[in-house]
C-alpha cells in the first residue's frame, strides 16, 4: 500500500519529493527507479531506518528497524520517541531531523516541526496541495483531461484541470480537436489555492474525435470519450409473454445492476410490440419507476390479431435524452386463435344400423373459423334422447380434416337430438343448432306383462307393447297350444290393427277345463322380435265384464223399468245381478235421500225398480257375477216424473188475473208466483217456469186448450197458433212480465204482439227428468188479453185519468186537423195546391221529455222482484206531423208524457209500421 509519509531524510531528493514510497518492516524505502536503494538488509550498529541512513541517539542504542530506543532515553539535544528531534533547527530548515528547506513566499519563516510558512503562502513554484510544507512542485502541470460522463449521444463539456503555483489563468489553457480547430470555452473556475477548471462544448460525444488540452509547455490528449454503457436486459432476463387470441399479458422482472447490462439507475421501462414480419415497431406504455422496491411489471397488449407472429421486447431508461437501452432482448410469439364466431352445421345425420348414427358436417370458412389457414383440430358432438331432460353425452372426434364421423352407442329406432361444435388450435367454437335423428330398426324386444284371463270357452290374453319398441311395431303373433301337446296343437294368431300401447287378443273355441300356454311375439320392419315367457292357464270362467244396452224401457212416479244384455266376453255363467240407486236431485222440497241395493239371482235381463219417489233423479248401478266375482257395473242416470195441478201449484189470484196493460206490442202482466203449499223447491234445477201464448182465442172464450206438446216451441208465422214466449228459473221469478219485448228468455224469443190479436197465456212448469220434456199446463188459459192500447182491467184511478187524457187529445187532434183543412183550402184558393212534407222525427218529445225505449223496458222486466207499477207505465208511441194525405191506419193508446211547464203533456199517435223497431213521434204544438 501507498505509504502516508515520506522517504526518511537519507533517501534521495527525488524520493522525497515524489512521494512514492512502499511500506516494509524496515521502514519506507524508495522507488527502484530512484536509484535502487536496498532497504531490506540490517543495519550496522548505531544506524536504523532504510538503507540504514537514520542514526541512533539513543544512550543505550535503538531497533535497528524502527529506530526504537532500547532503554536508558535519549543523548544529550536530542528528543522525541526514536531520539532523533534535535533540540533546534538552522533558519530555513524544519522537520524532525531538520533536513526540510522552507518554501514561504517572501523568504518567511516556517515553523521548525511542521514547516507551515508564517504568511501562509508559498513561494511561486511550490505547493502545499496535500501537505503543508510548500514542497510539492508548483510548476503548471494538466492534472486531468476529461468529459462530463453522459448517455451515448448526448452533448457533453470537456474539462480541463491544471494544478500549479500560480494557478492557470482562463487564457493560459486551450483546447483544439484533431485539426487543430479550437474549441470555444464555457466557463472557467477555480479550487482552492492551486486548481483551475476550464470548460469547453457543448460537444457531442463522439469517440471518433479526439482532444488536446495545452497549458504552456505542457499538453494532454483525450481520445476517448467517458459515456455510460446504455441499461440492457441480460439475455436470461427476456419478457414472458401470456397470450391470448386478441391480446397479450407482457410480464418482465425489474433491470438489476450486475444481473443485467449497462449502468443504471433505471428510471422507465418501454415496452413495444410489432408483427415478426415488420420492420418498426410500435410502443404501447411507458413504465416510470415510481417504487424502487418493485421487482415485478405487467401489461395488457389488446387489438391483436388472432393467429399472428408477433414480437415484444421491454427497453429499459437510465435518466437522460437517449438514456434509453437496446431492444436486444425480444420474445417470439404467436397470438392463440379466437373463438370460432360460427359453429358447423349437421348437414344431415341417417341411419343403417340400429346403434349407429352417420353424421355429415360442414364447417364455415377460415374467417369465421378464426385461425391459420382455418385450421381445425379436433370435432365434439352432443347427444341424447329427444325431448328427454337428461344431460348431454359428449365425444370427441379427433381428425379435424374429417367431415363424415359414424357416432355408435344408440338405441335402435330412437330420435336423438345431435350438436356439434369444433376446436381450432386453441379455441372451440359455438354448437350447432339441434340437429334430429332417428336410429335405424331392429328387431323388438319381447312383450312385456303379458297375462290371461280365462273364461269358459275363451281365454283373453293381455300384454304391454315391448320396451324399447326398436322400431314400429307391425304386428302380434300369438302362439297358444294346449299344455300337454305343444308338438301337435301349436296354433299361431296374428294382430295387425288397432296395436296401442296395451294390446288384448281373445282366443276363442277353446276346449273348457284345459290348461293352454301361451307366447307372444312382436315384428317390426326388421322381422319377428324376442318371443314373451311362456305362461300357461286353464279355462274356466272369470269375473265377468260390464252389463251392455242398458236402457231403461218404462219409467212411471214411483217405478224405473230396465233392461240390458249380459257382459261381453261370455266369462261364464252369471249367478247375480247387483242392482243399487241412489237418488241425486228432487223437485221438491226436504228430499230425503234414498239409497237401495239388491241382489238379483240368475240370468235375467230386466228389473223393475218399485217405491221410488215422484220428481226425483237417480243414479242406478247394474253389474254382475259368476262364480269368480263381481265385475265392475254400468251407471246411467235418469229421472221419475211427476204430476202437478198447475192451478194449485201457481197462485193465481184474481189481482193476478187483472192486472194486465196493454201498450200496443206490449203487455205487462203479473205472474203467479209458486205455492208454498205444493212443496215444489224454487232452488231445484229440474225444472223451469214456462209461459206459453195461443192467440186468436177471443176474450170470451173458455174453451179447452187444444196445444199439441209435441208441436210447442218458438213463435214460428206459418207454425201452429201457439208458442213458448219465455223460460224462466224458479229461483228468480220476477213479479212482472212483459209479453212482446223482443228479449231472448230461456233460449225463447219473446216476439212483440200483434195489434188487434187476441191473446190467451199458459202458466205451467217444464220438468227435465226422464231425458224427455214434460209441460204441464192447466187445461184452459190463466188469463186473456187483447193487444191494443185499451186498458180491460186495471181498476186504478190513473186509468181513468188516462181515458180522460187520450179523448181530449183526440179532440185536439180532431181540432188541429180540421184547422189544418181550411188553411190549405184558402191557400189553394189563392195559390196552386202545394203538398206539405210528411216529417218523421226521431223523437216526438220535448227535449226535457224521458223516452224509454223496448230494450228499456225488457230491462226493467228483467231485473228480478222489479216491475212496472200502474202508476209507472211506458208505451211504443208514433207521433206523425201530418200533411192533407196522412193515413194513420190504427190508433194506439196515446203515449203518457212527463210534465213540462205547466205540467203540459206531450202525447201522440201510434203508427202502424214495416217493422217493429220503427218508431217516429208526432209532435203537436
Amino acid at each position: 500500500m501507498t505509504c502516508d509519509r515520506r522517504c526518511s531524510s537519507g533517501n534521495s531528493d527525488a524520493c522525497r519529493r515524489t512521494m512514492y514510497c512502499i511500506a516494509d518492516p524496515y521502514g519506507c524505502s524508495c522507488s527502484a527507479s530512484y536509484g535502487g536503494i536496498d532497504c531490506s538488509t540490517d543495519c550496522p550498529s548505531g544506524m536504523y531506518g532504510s538503507g540504514c541512513t537514520q542514526r541512533c541517539h539513543c544512550i543505550n542504542g535503538c531497533n535497528r528497524a524502527t529506530g526504537e530506543c532500547n532503554s536508558g532515553g535519549c543523548e544529550q539535544g536530542w528528543s522525541g520517541s526514536k531520539c532523533h528531534i534535535p533540540d533546534s533547527c538552522d533558519d530555513g530548515f524544519y522537520g524532525e531531523l531538520c533536513e526540510y528547506k522552507c518554501h514561504c513566499q517572501d523568504n518567511a519563516a516556517c515553523d521548525k516541526t511542521t514547516g507551515v510558512c508564517s504568511n501562509g503562502q508559498c513561494a511561486p513554484g511550490w505547493m502545499d496541495v496535500n501537505i503543508t510544507d510548500c514542497q510539492q512542485d508548483g510548476s503548471p502541470t494538466i492534472l486531468s483531461l476529461h468529459n462530463i460522463k453522459v448517455n451515448p449521444g448526448e452533448q457533453t463539456s470537456i474539462i480541463c484541470t491544471i494544478i500549479g503555483n500560480p494557478v492557470a489563468s482562463p487564457d493560459d489553457v486551450t483546447l483544439v480537436d484533431q485539426s487543430g480547430f479550437p474549441v470555444t470555452r464555457t466557463s472557467h473556475s477555480y479550487t482552492g489555492k492551486y486548481l483551475s477548471m476550464t470548460n469547453f462544448g457543448s460537444l457531442i460525444v463522439d469517440n471518433g474525435r479526439s482532444y488536446t488540452c495545452r497549458v504552456g509547455s505542457r499538453s494532454k490528449d483525450l481520445t476517448a470519450f467517458n459515456e455510460y454503457a446504455l441499461p440492457t436486459f441480460s439475455p436470461s432476463n427476456i419478457p414472458q409473454i401470456t397470450l391470448q387470441a386478441t391480446q397479450v399479458i407482457v410480464t418482465w422482472e425489474k433491470w438489476v445492476v450486475g444481473d443485467d447490462l449497462g449502468e443504471g439507475p433505471a428510471e422507465a421501462y418501454k415496452v413495444y410490440f410489432k408483427k415478426t414480419t415488420d420492420v418498426d415497431w410500435t410502443q404501447h406504455q411507458n413504465f416510470q419507476v415510481v417504487d424502487q422496491d418493485q421487482t415485478t411489471y405487467t401489461t395488457d397488449i389488446t387489438g391483436l390479431d388472432w393467429s399472428t407472429s408477433y414480437d415484444f421486447t421491454v427497453t429499459v431508461k437510465r435518466p437522460g435524452l437517449r438514456g434509453e437501452g437496446s431492444m436486444e432482448t425480444v420474445t417470439t410469439a404467436i397470438t392463440l386463435c379466437d373463438v370460432p364466431s360460427e359453429g358447423p352445421t349437421i348437414a344431415g345425420a341417417t341411419s343403417s344400423n340400429p346403434n349407429e348414427l352417420l353424421i355429415t358436417l360442414e364447417v364455415p370458412d377460415s374467417s369465421k373459423v378464426k385461425c391459420d389457414d382455418g385450421y381445425i383440430r379436433n370435432f365434439h358432438f352432443k347427444h341424447r334422447q329427444a325431448n328427454a331432460k337428461d344431460e348431454y353425452l359428449e365425444e370427441s372426434a379427433n381428425d379435424g380434416n374429417a367431415r363424415t364421423f359414424s357416432l355408435t352407442g344408440f338405441l335402435a329406432y330412437t330420435e336423438y337430438e345431435l350438436m356439434a361444435s369444433f376446436n381450432n388450435r386453441d379455441e372451440q367454437s359455438p354448437w350447432s343448432s339441434i340437429h334430429k335423428a332417428r336410429t335405424a330398426e331392429d328387431l323388438p324386444t319381447k312383450p312385456r306383462n303379458v297375462a290371461l284371463k280365462p273364461a269358459v270357452f275363451v281365454i283373453e290374453v293381455l300384454w304391454s307393447i315391448p320396451y324399447p319398441t326398436n322400431g314400429i311395431i307391425r304386428k302380434y303373433t300369438i302362439m297358444y297350444w294346449e299344455t300337454s301337446k305343444k308338438a301337435t296343437t301349436t296354433e299361431v294368431k296374428e294382430l295387425k290393427e288397432n296395436l296401442l300401447d296395451f294390446n288384448t287378443y281373445l282366443i276363442t273355441n277353446l276346449t273348457y277345463k284345459v290348461s293352454y300356454s301361451v307366447q307372444v311375439a312382436a315384428y317390426t320392419s326388421r322381422g319377428q322380435g324376442a318371443l314373451s315367457e311362456m305362461i300357461s292357464a286353464e279355462t274356466t270362467e272369470a269375473i265377468p265384464a260390464t252389463p251392455t244396452n242398458v236402457q231403461v224401457i218404462d219409467i212411471k212416479d214411483k217405478e224405473i223399468e230396465l233392461t240390458w244384455t249380459e257382459p261381453y266376453p261370455f266369462s261364464g255363467y252369471i249367478e247375480y245381478y247387483g242392482i243399487s240407486y241412489s237418488s241425486v236431485e228432487s223437485v221438491f222440497k226436504g228430499m230425503q235421500r234414498q239409497f237401495k241395493s239388491f241382489l238379483v239371482k240368475g240370468s235375467i235381463s230386466a228389473f223393475t225398480i218399485e217405491d221410488l219417489s215422484p220428481g226425483t233423479i237417480y243414479e242406478i248401478n247394474i253389474n254382475a257375477s259368476t262364480v269368480k266375482g263381481f265385475g265392475e257395473a254400468t251407471t246411467l242416470s235418469t229421472g221419475t216424473p211427476f204430476t202437478v195441478d198447475i192451478s194449485t201449484t201457481l197462485s193465481m189470484t184474481e189481482d193476478i188475473k187483472n192486472d194486465i196493460n196493454n201498450y200496443g206490442t206490449l203487455t205487462q202482466v203479473s205472474l203467479p208466483p209458486l205455492s208454498e203449499d205444493f212443496g215444489i223447491s224454487p232452488e231445484t234445477s229440474l225444472l223451469s217456469y214456462v209461459v206459453v201464448l195461443e192467440y186468436d182465442q177471443s176474450p170470451n172464450t173458455r174453451r179447452k186448450r187444444d196445444i199439441d206438446i209435441s208441436k210447442l216451441g218458438e213463435f214460428n208465422e206459418t207454425g201452429p197458433p201457439y208458442y213458448i214466449t219465455a223460460l224462466l228459473p224458479l229461483h228468480d221469478l220476477p213479479k212482472k212480465f212483459i209479453f212482446g219485448d223482443g228479449g231472448i228468455h230461456g233460449g225463447f224469443t219473446n216476439v212483440p204482439l200483434t195489434i188487434g190479436r187476441q191473446y190467451g197465456v199458459y202458466y205451467g212448469l217444464k220438468s227435465d227428468i226422464t231425458g224427455e220434456p214434460l209441460y204441464h199446463f192447466d187445461d184452459h188459459p190463466s188469463i186473456r188479453f187483447t193487444a191494443s192500447f185499451q186498458e180491460s182491467t186495471s181498476q186504478c184511478s190513473s186509468t181513468t185519468t188516462i181515458i180522460v187524457t187520450v179523448i181530449a187529445l183526440i179532440l185536439i187532434f180532431c181540432l188541429v186537423i180540421v184547422l189544418v183543412f181550411i188553411v190549405r183550402r184558402q191557400n189553394q184558393m189563392k195559390s196552386p195546391l202545394k203538398h206539405e212534407e210528411v216529417q218523421f222525427r226521431s223523437s216526438g218529445r220535448k227535449p226535457e221529455e224521458k223516452k224509454m225505449s223496448r230494450l228499456e223496458l225488457k230491462e226493467k222486466q228483467d231485473k228480478s222482484q222489479e216491475g212496472f207499477h200502474d202508476d209507472d207505465h211506458q208505451y211504443a208511441y208514433v207521433n206523425v206531423s201530418t200533411q192533407q194525405s196522412a193515413d194513420l191506419t190504427s190508433a194506439r193508446k196515446p203515449q203518457k208524457g212527463q210534465q213540462d211547464n205547466g205540467d203540459r203533456l206531450y202525447t201522440g199517435l201510434q203508427k202502424e209500421l214495416k217493422s217493429e223497431s220503427e218508431y217516429t213521434t208526432l209532435n203537436l204544438s
